[in-house]
């Protein structure tokens, strides 16, 4: 009873003290001894204290009682006791902080993603337990709170990790970005509008972090324009086979261009990817790029024979290039797949039709050479047969059908070959 009595009678000389000092005009208080006062009433009477009356407690105070009541204050309070508190209390580290506690889910401070949230937005997700946040309620102090909101605040946004980790996945690496130039309020506007599915990062950017994206997307230089031949391996050859015999070789940077704007093809989608001096690299490999020298045997052995037969024995001697490309453009027999076939690789093989390719040819007049080639697996030898004979033959014997490809000089050359070789004892009918 005593020692209550005893307290009682110091808190109320501090209580007078505090009332003289408020009409003193700042005239010094004469402190107390609040030696006997335990840390939770010190607690308790500070807190309810005005910042100058706290200066004036404070000086009352011994280190120890200082450092009970430096966490429970207010950061105005904590302000008013700055020149007390230097060699007493440790002010918050907001970083070291934040690294425990906030960094598991709004990730490194540097690119956090709650960059420029203040104490209260803090404090009211801790009171609506926002994401769990509410078992922060007996853990962090006000203090501790206004620590990490001012190292939020002052924490400027690395622009180049926040696009690495937010957006490289879909527009490629910084320096080659396809975005390079974009602005805040064009990323603002693909988020808003979910282009691409980019309406996701709505929760996850603030404005601060938006904006600095934008300002590594603006001063980002671009690489030196690649090699036209390593651009075109990469965007065109897909389409046009490789670059040594593309479809496309000679094509300009203004027909390159134009087909992006007509959306050839699908090119469309080059208009954000290629810039202008992109595509004239392109253009100039193509323009400058010799084709090698084409064979149209080979060419016709690999893209025809297996439809038309044989070089030797074709059924499209004599095919012109007109012929050739208006049956890829109808897709007739699903030649539609040639498309990749370049005007001279056409020309080839109709060159080798006409006979005055690499292959053999089709459109000789030797009698003996056409007898062998398409006579001799089933006529060892014939007798003299007529012209007539051979071509109403063709018409009626289902396996000389392969012979309609023939030209009426081609079959009076067999027929003559027949009729002067002195071959006999064979059908001359051609039933045999």
């Amino acid at each position: 009873m005593r020692n209550h009595l005893r307290n009682y009678m110091i808190l109320a000389m501090i209580v007078m003290g505090f009332a003289l000092a408020g009409c003193s005009n700042g005239t010094n208080v004469t402190p107390a001894d609040l030696s006997a006062l335990s840390p939770a009433q010190i607690q308790a009477y500070a807190s309810a204290m005005s910042p100058a009356q706290l200066q004036a407690f404070t000086a009352t105070l011994t280190p120890v009682q200082i450092q009970t009541i430096a966490g429970s204050l207010t950061v105005a309070q904590l302000q008013a006791l700055a020149p007390f508190l230097v060699a007493t209390v440790t002010i918050p580290d907001g970083a070291t902080l934040y690294s425990s506690y906030c960094a598991g889910c709004h990730g490194l401070l540097a690119n956090s993603t709650k960059l420029g949230v203040t104490s209260v937005a803090i404090q009211g997700a801790i009171n609506g337990n926002t994401g769990g946040m509410g078992s922060l309620a007996n853990t962090l102090t006000v203090s501790q709170m206004q620590a990490i909101a001012t190292a939020l605040a002052t924490t400027t946004s690395n622009g180049a990790a926040l696009y690495a980790s937010n957006c490289a996945i879909c527009h490629g690496a910084l320096a080659t970005s396809t975005k390079l130039g974009a602005t805040s309020a064009r990323i603002q506007t693909a988020i808003v509008g979910n282009t691409g599915g980019m309406g996701s990062l709505s929760s996850t950017l603030t404005g601060n972090q938006i904006q600095a994206i934008a300002t590594v997307l603006t001063t980002t230089v671009p690489p030196v324009v690649a090699n036209g031949a390593t651009l075109y391996a990469s965007d065109c050859a897909a389409c046009h086979g490789a670059l040594a015999t593309s479809s496309k070789l000679g094509a300009t940077s203004a027909r390159i261009q134009a087909a992006i704007g007509g959306n050839v093809g699908g090119m469309g989608s080059f208009a954000s990817i290629l810039t202008a001096s992109q595509i004239q690299a392109i253009a100039t490999a193509l323009t400058t790029t010799v084709p090698p020298v084409v064979n149209g045997a080979t060419l016709y052995a690999s893209d025809c024979a297996a439809c038309h037969g044989a070089l030797a024995t074709s059924s499209k001697t004599g095919a012109t290039v007109a012929r050739i490309q208006s049956a890829i453009n109808g897709n007739s027999g699903g030649m539609h797949s040639l498309s990749s076939l370049s005007a001279a690789d056409i020309q080839a093989i109709v060159t080798a039709l006409a006979g005055t390719g690499t292959g053999t040819g089709t459109t000789s007049t030797d009698g003996a050479a056409l007898f062998k080639s398409y006579c001799s697996s089933c006529h060892s030898s014939m007798g003299s047969t007529s012209l007539s004979t051979i071509q109403s033959n063709i018409k009626s014997q289902s396996r000389m059908n392969s012979l309609s490809s023939l030209t009426t000089a081609q079959l009076q050359s067999i027929s003559d070959y027949l009729s002067t070789s002195g071959s006999g004892g064979g059908s001359g009918d051609g039933n045999d």
